[in-house]
């Protein structure tokens, strides 16, 4: 039996959907929350499903290309920002994707609707099918907002950062670690701790890997000329042991929190191990409080 598809309604209702889907997966894996680029990956994703309904493009709907279309709008939505990065945005698109199509399905089949080719239809202007999805749809992003707070308060919390050092840029996935109380001993700068291979790409060359290694020490420091270039010996004792930690003053630090971004002024100790946990920067607790709204 043929369905009458009115493009506009696929259009917006694609647009909607695939908006708060977005939305919310950045809010579950800590992205930031940039809404010009979920706008642009939304509307991305809604004409791709208005074009899958013309005749000849049948292919669309193969789950290849399906899996592609995703990755491409996750990537526009959070843009890339390396492997791990992309592939948490990713999933997290994905997981709330399958829960709201569980949720579409179910409702599909309460209100005699039909499913072809994954695509959910209603027989006729179905108003009570309007109000119901919108009460489902608040339900659900209630529950998984209420869900990503529980498990981000259980275990920390992660916090996007920006750090600019010698003109050039990056962006962190960092951890408040209660444990870090690391501060610099002459300025008292709380002390952000990161793993060289995540930040390698903005230092100066002539900063390599094996600087940081266990056996730095004052000698070392003054053989390769540290004070001069402004640079920070950071002591420190973790589980027993003890060492010197290199660190740098960033030109420009912000963290994201609460809707905004921060200004912060630390201190970055940079260590040759990987963090626990995978991740790529240590939050000192006290940065939370000193944070400026920029």
């Amino acid at each position: 039996m043929l369905k009458t598809v009115y493009i506009e309604y696929v259009l917006i209702d694609n647009f909607i959907m695939n908006f708060l889907i977005l939305r919310l997966a950045a809010e579950i894996c800590g992205k930031i929350k940039k809404h010009k680029r979920i706008a642009l990956s939304s509307a991305m994703g809604a004409a791709y499903a208005a074009v899958a309904f013309i005749p000849g493009f049948g292919f669309l709907y193969i789950l290849p290309v399906k899996i592609a279309v995703s990755a491409v709008m996750a990537a526009v939505a959070f843009g890339w920002g390396g492997i791990r990065h992309f592939t948490a945005g990713f999933a997290a698109f994905i997981g709330v994707t399958f829960v709201f199509g569980g949720a579409a399905l179910g409702l599909a089949y309460a209100l005699d609707g039909s499913v072809q080719n994954g695509v959910i239809y209603f027989d006729g202007t179905s108003y009570r099918a309007l109000v119901i999805s919108g009460i489902v749809s608040i339900v659900l992003v209630a529950a998984i907002r209420r869900a990503a707070r529980e498990a981000k308060a259980k275990g920390g919390y992660m916090y996007p950062l920006k750090l600019v050092y010698g003109g050039k840029s990056i962006f962190l996935e960092s951890y408040l670690d209660t444990g870090n109380m690391l501060c610099e001993t002459v300025s008292n700068l709380p002390v952000i701790i990161a793993e060289y291979d995540r930040i390698k790409r903005v230092l100066p060359h002539w900063m390599g890997k094996s600087m940081f290694d266990d056996s730095f020490n004052q000698r070392t420091a003054k053989t390769l000329g540290i004070f001069e270039k402004k640079l920070y010996l950071l002591p420190y004792a973790a589980l027993g042991k003890k060492g010197i930690m290199l660190g740098i003053k960033p030109d420009l630090l912000e963290i994201y929190m609460e809707g905004s971004w921060r200004k912060v002024e630390a201190v970055l100790g940079i260590t040759r191990y990987p963090l626990q946990g995978g991740m790529e920067a240590l939050l000192n607790p006290k940065l939370i409080d000193r944070a400026i709204k920029v």
